[in-house]
Parts: C-alpha cells; sequence; structure tokens
C-alpha cells in the first residue's frame, strides 16, 4: 500500500474521531446547561439551598431527635424559641438558657402545652452568654439531670445597626464576645461531654453576614465569620471523633434582632426603619416557624452549612459562593446607598 493511500487513511480515521468528539462535547455542553438551568430555576423558587431543599425532600425530618439532650442558646425568643418547641415536639430533652428568666418560663410553658412534651423533658437553666465562668456550671447541670449532652444549639447573639467610623470600640467588643467568645465557650465546656459519649452535634445560627459583607454591621459581621472559621476548623478536627457542626446561614427573619440591634454606643435609642432592600421588608422576611423547620432539617441529616432565606436573598448567598469577584465589585455599590438611606432616616 502506498504511503499517500495510508496517509489518506489516518486522516480520514482522524476526521471521524474529531466529528464524534464534537458531537460528545456537545451534548456535554447541552447536559451541562439544561442542567444549570433546572438548578437556577429551583434555587429561584426556593427558601433554602439546594442541598438543604433535598434533604426536606427525602431526608430525616426530625425523627431522630427522639431522646435527644438538645441545649438552646438565646431561646427567650426568635429562632431559638420556635426550635424549642418543634424539637420538643419531636421527642427532644430541650434545655432552655438565656438571661430573661420569666421569658424562658413562657417558652417552657408553652412547650408543655403540646400533647407529645412530657414535662420532665423542658428544663430552664438562665445564663449570660458572655459570663463564660458560669457556663462549665450550666452544662454539669445538664448532664447531671439527663446524663449527657448531644447538641449544642448556639443561638445567642446581637445584631448591629452603626457607622463604623462612630462605633465605639466598646460596642464592637460587646458584639464579638456575645457572638463570637460565647460560643466557642459554650462549645467548649460541652465537648468533654460529648467525647465520652463518642457523639455531639454543634449548631450555630450564623447569619447570611457570615458568608457575605453587609454595611452598618461590621463588627457582627465579623462575629459571624470568625464562627465559621472557628467551628469549620473544629468539623476537620473532630469529624472522626463523632462530632458534627453544622452552620445554619439564616437571612432575614420575623424577630426583633434589628430593634435589639446595638448602635454607636450602649445610649443610642433602637435605629428607625430604613429603606433600601432592607432587610426588614416584609416582603423578604421569612417566618420564624419555617427558619426554625429548616434547620431542624438541617440537624436531623447532619448538613454541614445551610442556607435558609427567601428570595431575592437568597441569590445573594449564590453569587457570594460562586462569583465573589462580582460580589466584592457589587457590595460596596449597595453599600453606599444603604448608608444613605440609613444616615437620612435617622436624622429625621
Amino acid at each position: 500500500m502506498a504511503l499517500g493511500t495510508i496517509y489518506l487513511i489516518a486522516l480520514c480515521i482522524a476526521a471521524v474521531f474529531i466529528l464524534l468528539s464534537i458531537r460528545v462535547l456537545y451534548f456535554i455542553a447541552l447536559f451541562l446547561l439544561v442542567t444549570f438551568l433546572i438548578c437556577f430555576f429551583l434555587s429561584m423558587v426556593s427558601d433554602g439551598d439546594l442541598t438543604l431543599m433535598l434533604y426536606e425532600l427525602i431526608g430525616n425530618k426530625g425523627d431522630n431527635m427522639m431522646g435527644r439532650v438538645v441545649w438552646i442558646t438565646g431561646a427567650s425568643s426568635g429562632i431559638g424559641e420556635e426550635l424549642a418547641y418543634q424539637l420538643a415536639r419531636k421527642g427532644a430533652k430541650v434545655v432552655l438558657s438565656a438571661r430573661r428568666v420569666n421569658e424562658l418560663e413562657r417558652v417552657r410553658g408553652n412547650c408543655v402545652r403540646f400533647p407529645e412534651v412530657r414535662e420532665e423533658n423542658i428544663l430552664v437553666l438562665p445564663m449570660d452568654a458572655t459570663k463564660y465562668e458560669t457556663h462549665g456550671q450550666v452544662a454539669e447541670t445538664i448532664v447531671d439531670r439527663y446524663g449527657k449532652i448531644d447538641i449544642l444549639i448556639n443561638n445567642s447573639g446581637r445584631s448591629q445597626r452603626a457607622l463604623v467610623q462612630d462605633c465605639k470600640i466598646e460596642v464592637d467588643k460587646a458584639i464579638m464576645d456575645l457572638n463570637l467568645m460565647g460560643p466557642i465557650s459554650l462549645f467548649k465546656v460541652a465537648l468533654p461531654y460529648m467525647l465520652e459519649n463518642n457523639y455531639g452535634q454543634i449548631i450555630n445560627i450564623s447569619s447570611a453576614t457570615g458568608i457575605m459583607p453587609a454595611p452598618l454591621s461590621s463588627a457582627y459581621c465579623a462575629s459571624k465569620h470568625g464562627m465559621h472559621g472557628f467551628f469549620n476548623s473544629v468539623r476537620s478536627e473532630l469529624s472522626y471523633r463523632n462530632i458534627a457542626v453544622t452552620m445554619v446561614c439564616p437571612g432575614p427573619v420575623v424577630s426583633n434582632i434589628v430593634e435589639n440591634a446595638l448602635r454607636e454606643d450602649f445610649t443610642r435609642p433602637a435605629a428607625k426603619p430604613y429603606d433600601g432592600t432592607a432587610d426588614r421588608s416584609y416582603k423578604v422576611l421569612m417566618s420564624t416557624e419555617r427558619c426554625a423547620a429548616l434547620t431542624v432539617v438541617a440537624i436531623a441529616n447532619k448538613l454541614n452549612e445551610v442556607w435558609v432565606a427567601r428570595q431575592p436573598i437568597l441569590l445573594f448567598y449564590y453569587m457570594a459562593q460562586y462569583m465573589p469577584g462580582f460580589t466584592k465589585w457589587m457590595t460596596p455599590l449597595i453599600g453606599r446607598g444603604r448608608v444613605k438611606q440609613y444616615n437620612q432616616s435617622q436624622a429625621q
């Protein structure tokens, strides 16, 4: 066979392979495009990240909470209060901690009104999350009563609405002490009991600001970013000891978080409402019940990190995760408008 004929045959074979490869690449590209469009559509009609939505559909709904000892801080209102109700109804032994004793007793009274909740399974232990020296005694009391601590839910926290140039360092420190050092202290007193039992879950109620910046909340953002840094490291270090860590990142939820937010100093009254993609706009507020229900799904399935928010806020989570450069370009533009609206509203 002539050398030219061999070259011609080889060229034809190569052409066939190239055409087949192009067709395969075409179908791969089409498949990826369709998958992206489906995921985008599902994310736009969801109020949680796609993994969380999948587990809500086919995962455990909290039936494995029966008999678990769950310690909830910040249990006197908001997300902590609603978690107490839902976990108690799932059969968990719930320990309620916060500073306001009367509110804790109210929550306990509401819990025991559910016919499936036994009175001895709800324990009130008042506590200040910033008084670290008292945390060990509270943990000992829980173990004396129930024999173990299975799940710690770090829900205590306080938000911030203050211009960074005017905010006193004492306010910044108070936010860090409560939102970051408080959960770390509580984790450290609960951990020995979890290791002894070879089981434990640490649930941290973080925020959208744990994964993206927000104007007027510099110290609050820092505390939530710090929470992610610390507890993600804990997960990597202790997963082999059967210690799970879940970061829950709620967006705007119906609560008094803004009304209770710290200002530039401790003497300032609560911030007046201001517009914008205002996190207090009822168009984007999620109900406390829905937020707690999704959190229970995350706990029951030991998910690492979950996003809980209504649209269009949830879209910003995806942008921060998958388009960080664009997010860094966009947030100063949003921040400029928010600061202007804040200044105008507070001056009225």
